[in-house]
């Protein structure tokens, strides 16, 4: 079996499957299973419609084989699955390919990395699959110039995916390639339906064939018939379609006036290569004015623009550690309406980044893209979007600031090339700023609950750094004597003599290793954030106290994420105070430079955040 995907706009319904049988004589294949579908994936609570899958069984010489050969069985139909619903559809890509033989003990396997699609669900259509079938049979079973017209088909799906504003030039090059590649196609089924030569068929359309002074009749007939068949007699589009294309590939012409000249005609052209080709399948008469009826889908321009004014006294509206004031916009899906359409309604969720002095009045936001029927710009917050404007806290501005003294710290301390000690106590920074990072990850996510233990591990190397850097105590022995005891719980096959080494290469440098580690619950930092450390540890044991906190307002359902609030400030404001006095002792430890008025500042910010959060109701969170 060979599994392709891709990213589409054409989507099937959920649980919905089309499956055919087919026979590729001309690539030695016979009973073939494919499969199409699109996969349908479960976010906060929805059903979301993602890629294009298609599955291709049956039997081949080797994996291998089937590799070469069954993605040219899925491309075509992945092709006619866009044409269907006019809308862009990407290349499929093999995902997975295995040997699906029943009852083997040794399997092939070969699988390509393609991330899952995720994020924000953009516009589409759903594929009419009564039409997909129709027009695949038709084209399977054409009598002659099957392959001439899926190579034009090929030209019309490149032409949806440059189908945006500002690519009309380049989708019109591929519109008139399929107008040439059609031509010879047209010619023939004219001949057919009309029962006459090819020579016939010339003098019909004005073209002498028995002149000696003019012997390229046929290319003469060629021209008259794209324009009068293929273009069917629109002279206009025909010779700007013609004049643009021989601009753009001769290079007569500077990109502006083909894109001029492109977007005079784009809407018409598109719809004589599209009814052409409906044409030549000849497919039902309902099939054909459903496929006639159905126009190109630009899913591309779509740009949500947000309209408003910045309000308050700076010198830089900016907020500290960015570049810009700006918001941090995300979409969140409202709901998703199955049918015999898709339609996803958003939601909005704006935090505002700007100096703390600076306020921001949201006007509108407006949708725009390909105007259709002269239609104005969409002004969504008239229109029932649920839009949540929040200024950023003063936690989130804390991680951000933290983050930023971090990375400094990093760019400017190097690691000392002095003692074990010093190795040992750099590696130990380094988990502390990742440990750092993924709470800010988890919080950006969602989870400030699931970010706790991380905390708690973070608080307890804060701890540690802090023994680190008394001048009183052992200093970077304790560094040493963490790798150490990390030696006898997690790998107790480490010889003795090897501890015995890492001790005398501690003394040598004079280094005082402790004999066991303190318990960091008794440190300072860790009575400072109790609360922090009491619902880390309930996390940690799966307790109904912290697991309910996912339940809002009264309401028995579970929400895995949770939107920002007390609890998000406290474990924001929490992680800021650790990680700042892991950087303020490590760079004691470690010599590096260090800004400190800036972390003092930021400590001071951090602590008075953590008291207001801790003085909140963590359940008003939701």
């Amino acid at each position: 079996m060979v599994v392709l995907r891709a990213k589409s706009s054409a989507k099937f319904l959920p649980d919905e499957v089309w499956e055919l049988s087919i026979k590729v004589p001309e690539l030695g294949l016979a009973d073939l299973l494919v499969r199409m579908f699109t996969r349908w994936a479960v976010e906060a609570g929805q059903r979301l419609p993602r890629e294009l899958v298609v599955e291709v069984r049956g039997w081949a010489n080797s994996l291998d084989d089937a590799l070469g050969k069954f993605p040219m069985v899925a491309r075509p139909l992945v092709t006619m699955a866009g044409f269907v619903a006019n809308v862009q559809v990407d290349e499929p890509e093999v995902h997975l390919a295995f040997d699906s033989t029943p009852m083997r003990s040794e399997r092939g396997f070969v699988e390509t990395y393609l991330p899952d699609e995720s994020g924000v669900v953009g516009q589409g259509r759903v594929i009419h699959v009564p039409s997909l079938v129709a027009a695949c049979l038709a084209l399977r079973t054409m009598p002659r110039d099957g392959a001439r017209l899926s190579r034009a088909l090929r030209h019309y799906e490149l032409a949806l995916r440059r189908w945006y504003l500002g690519g009309e030039w380049l989708a019109l090059n591929h519109l008139w390639i399929a107008a040439e590649t059609l031509t010879k196609a047209v010619i023939r089924n004219a001949m057919a339906t009309r029962r006459v030569s090819e020579q016939e068929l010339a003098h019909e359309f004005g073209v002498v064939t028995d002149d000696p002074d003019r012997p390229r009749w046929k290319e003469i007939l060629q021209a008259r018939v794209r324009e009068a068949l293929v273009f069917n007699g629109d002279n206009n589009a025909y010779k700007t379609t013609k004049d643009a294309s021989d601009g753009l590939e001769h290079g007569m012409w500077d990109l502006d006036k083909v894109a001029t000249h492109a977007n005079q005609v784009i809407d018409a052209t598109f719809g004589h290569i599209r009814r052409t080709i409906v044409d030549l399948l000849a497919v039902p008469e309902d099939t054909a004015t459903r496929l006639l009826a159905t126009t190109p889908l630009d899913v591309q321009s779509l740009r949500k623009v947000i309209r408003g004014r910045l309000i308050g006294t700076a010198a830089d509206p900016a907020p500290e550690g960015e570049m810009y004031p700006r918001l941090h916009w995300t979409t969140g899906i409202e709901s998703a309406i199955d049918g015999r359409a898709v339609e996803m309604n958003h939601r909005e969720q704006m935090t505002l980044l700007v100096h703390p002095d600076i306020g921001f009045q949201l006007d509108r936001i407006e949708v725009h893209g390909r105007p259709v029927d002269g239609q104005a710009p969409i002004n969504l917050t008239d229109d029932g979007l649920v839009v949540s404007m929040t200024p950023a806290s003063p936690a989130l501005q804390l991680r951000r600031a933290t983050a930023l003294l971090i990375e400094e710290s990093l760019a400017n301390g190097l690691l000392p090339d002095r003692s074990i000690g010093h190795r040992f106590a750099f590696t130990l920074y380094g988990q502390a700023v990742a440990f750092f990072h993924s709470i800010s990850k988890l919080i950006d996510f969602g989870h400030p609950i699931e970010a706790l233990p991380v905390l708690r591990a973070l608080v307890t190397l804060s701890a540690r750094f802090k023994e680190m850097a008394d001048p009183t105590g052992p200093g970077l022995g304790i560094a040493v004597r963490l790798a150490l005891d990390s030696v006898d719980q997690h790998h107790p096959d480490v010889s003795l003599e090897r501890q015995q080494e890492v001790l005398a290469a501690a003394a040598g440098f004079d280094l005082k290793v402790p004999e066991a580690s303190t318990d960091p619950r008794s440190s300072t930092i860790y009575q400072r954030l109790r609360m922090e450390m009491l619902l880390a540890d309930l996390t940690s044991v799966g307790a109904v106290q912290t697991a309910g906190m996912h339940l809002f307002d009264g309401h028995p359902t579970f929400r895995v994420q949770q939107p920002s609030g007390p609890l998000t400030d406290l474990v924001s404001s929490a992680a800021a105070i650790a990680a700042l006095n892991v950087l303020r002792n490590a760079a004691t430890v470690l010599e590096w430079p260090l800004d400190t008025d800036k972390l003092v500042a930021l400590l001071d910010r951090a602590h008075s955040a953590n008291e207001a959060a801790a003085q909140s109701d963590l359940s008003s969170s939701g």
